[in-house]
């Protein structure tokens, strides 16, 4: 593969060096007049086909199509000999190639055509042979006839065309305008075009957005409707280094047609991010120019349990990292090719029996004990008499349901005059005197605890979460207290990843999650892997083509910048 950057250079009037830059990743670089060609030299006395540039083991050949060849090595090889003064001329253009420093690319062509078609205005007059005075017209009439002709098809004709369509439309005229200006559409024949959809709306509104005649669309009226929109960057100074004296209209072109209004070519992205220290050099950002090519690789931000923060992971520190969700989970057990023990019996799982996707495809529904643990990891208490659970949540709460449950069984389905006789419940001869409620109440409050010690240290809360025991034990009795469980629910904030797409692949492609036995583990994919599918903005057979606005949205956050100005345009 060739990664050249080729530079045109064309001259302008005082002579100055104009350059033209395109990045070209290609295995042969092709170089003739024929539009297909990696290299096009628009000129006839260039042939259609004129020669190539290939890799091979001696360095990069400028090949002819008559089979005849010149090495790039004595430009490429600065070290070791002298550049050539001159470039290798193909036809009318010198092609000179220079060694670069860049990673984003092997080395540099320039082009520059050194031998135009000669043409002069002397030539010109000498080979023509009629005037206008040589036919016997003046200059006058026509022009007058031109006049007229203008101010009928581009004044006259759309005037009558928007009276006709607007008294077509309007049912009730605007008293208020005399009579023979009634009904005549006169935005509407100045119309520069279809509105954006999300401006339909705004079609005979020409005032909200245009709120001075004459000059251009300030930011004070796109952000009336759209106070919600963010900046580019949440860094404040970067924003205002980039973007101080930028306005909405700059980007965001109205009157274009529906779907004008919002740009998605690459260019948007790589004009400023192919060299992003031209604009502000203190910035901590690398630059890129292509997904392919020069994109870093990804960072992680992670929800710390432990610290109820986000944890902005770099790609060197993943090894080692291990993220704090306060669960005790292990994808091995649980994706058992065998199958996992349930209730019912063997069950084999699989990622979708908990990942379900949401409304849209995009993500993930979040992921709740009650709807997706609870069939396996019952939260019972007294199976072989009841079929009740402690509800999934705080220890107090589980608690309160196990002393309602035991109070009721003591002084409630179960006769009052009762007495606890070695551990035992026994109806006495007599009346129930209070010492023997209070008994009862006891035993409610030890058989309570005595459950609550099971679940949360033994049999059920302990085998998914952190349990620890309050100590010391407060007047009321044992206490626990369960670490919190944070999930991260966005890996890459930054990006505008969505599954729904990805359905074709399986999940292990990107996550390979089954031999995980730790918790803390992380499976997201890496760079590498989403370059298997995705290229840059460059097509190429067999992968999609990726530019920037494919994954990243342009604005990040709610903004908090004031409206910029718009400065008056010069009446035409």
């Amino acid at each position: 593969m060739i990664r050249c950057l080729v530079v045109t250079i064309t001259r302008n009037r005082r002579g100055e060096a104009v350059r033209r830059e395109n990045l070209v990743s290609t295995d042969v670089l092709t170089i003739g007049r024929s539009a297909q060609s990696a290299i096009h030299l628009p000129d006839p006395r260039v042939r259609l086909k004129h020669g190539a540039i290939r890799s091979t083991a001696a360095g990069y050949l400028l090949e002819d199509s008559d089979g005849s060849g010149a090495s790039l090595n004595p430009y490429l090889e600065g070290g070791r000999r002298r550049p050539p003064r001159e470039g290798l001329s193909v036809g009318p253009y010198e092609l000179t190639p220079v060694r670069s420093s860049d990673a984003g690319h092997d080395f540099e062509l320039q082009v520059e055509l050194v031998q135009p078609i000669p043409e002069s205005i002397d030539g010109l007059r000498q080979r023509s042979g009629l005037s206008l005075s040589s036919t016997r017209l003046s200059k006058r009439w026509p022009a007058w006839a031109l006049i007229a002709l203008v101010t009928g098809v581009f004044l006259v004709l759309p005037i009558d065309q928007a009276r006709k369509s607007w008294k077509a439309t309007t049912a009730v005229a605007d008293p208020a305008k005399p009579v023979g200006v009634r009904g005549i559409a006169w935005d509407a024949a100045w119309d520069p075009g279809p509105l954006g959809l999300a401006h339909q709306q705004l079609q005979r509104k020409c005032t909200t957005c245009h709120t001075e005649a004459f000059a251009l669309v300030p930011d004070a009226p796109c952000l009336k409707c759209h106070a919600s929109i963010g900046d580019h960057t949440a860094v404040a100074a970067t924003q205002t280094a980039v973007f101080g004296g930028t306005r909405c209209a700059s980007c965001h072109l109205d009157h274009k047609g529906e779907n004008g209004l919002v740009r998605s070519d690459a260019t948007l992205c790589v004009d400023c991010h192919k060299d992003l220290r031209a604009k502000h050099p203190s910035t901590r950002f690398p630059n890129i120019r292509d997904f392919a090519t020069d994109h870093p690789p990804f960072a992680l931000s992670v929800v710390n349990a432990a610290t109820a923060k986000v944890d902005r992971v770099k790609p060197e520190d993943l090894k080692s990292y291990v993220e704090s969700s306060g669960l005790k989970f292990t994808h091995a057990k649980h994706l058992d090719p065998k199958g996992v023990r349930a209730p019912s019996g063997l069950r084999v799982l699989d990622c979708d029996t908990c990942h379900k996707p949401d409304q849209e495809g995009a993500r993930f529904q979040p992921l709740k004990m009650e709807a997706i643990c609870s069939e396996c990891h019952l939260l019972q208490f007294e199976p072989a008499v009841t079929k009740r659970s402690v509800p999934h949540g705080s220890p107090e709460t589980a608690l309160a349901t196990l002393r309602e449950f035991y109070s009721l069984i003591a002084l409630g389905e179960t006769p009052i005059d009762v007495t606890v006789v070695d551990g035992l419940l026994r109806r006495p001869s007599g009346g129930a005197p209070e010492v023997e409620r209070q008994r009862a109440r006891d035993w409610a409050e030890a058989k309570a605890l005595a459950v609550a010690k099971d679940l949360f240290e033994v049999r059920v809360c302990f085998q998914c979460h952190q349990v620890s025991r309050v100590t010391p034990d407060p007047p009321t009795g044992p206490q626990w207290t369960i670490a919190p469980t944070k999930l991260t629910s966005r890996w890459l904030p930054g990006s505008a990843f969505s599954h729904k797409p990805h359905q074709v692949a399986k999940c292990e492609t990107c996550h390979d999650i089954r031999g995980s036995k730790k918790s803390g583990d992380i499976s997201m994919p890496k760079l590498e892997t989403c370059r298997t599918c995705h290229t840059g903005s460059t097509l190429l057979p067999g992968k999609v083509r990726s530019t920037c606005e494919l994954c990243h949205s342009f604005h990040q956050r709610p903004t908090s910048r004031k409206p910029a100005t718009a400065a008056k345009a010069p009446v035409a």
